[in-house]
């Protein structure tokens, strides 16, 4: 019974083992994708005013509250919305 028991905490031990590197492995990933979005947000600063179209083809306008990886946080007139640096376009008052 003891030698059953000796023999399922060594395999629990290598499978937590296992999940820790493949849980680096998709940090990795994404630090990678996440890496892609920095040149998008590169001219974008908070207190910026941008502007995107959303998913009804309605075009919104607000400043950047946050930035985030790889979205910014937008506050518009309506609420605040998250939105993908590639989808932004940057306003610049005149």
């Amino acid at each position: 019974m003891m030698k059953a028991a000796a023999m399922l905490l060594v395999t629990l031990s290598f499978a937590a083992a296992g999940a820790a590197t493949a849980s680096d492995r998709i940090t990795d990933v994404d630090y990678l994708k996440a890496n892609r979005c920095r040149g998008l947000a590169e001219g974008l600063g908070v207190g910026d005013t941008a502007s995107f179209v959303d998913r009804h083809q309605q075009p919104r306008v607000g400043k950047i509250v946050r930035l985030n990886l790889k979205t910014a946080t937008l506050e518009c007139d309506n609420g605040e919305w998250r939105v993908s640096y590639g989808l932004l376009q940057h306003l610049v008052d005149l």
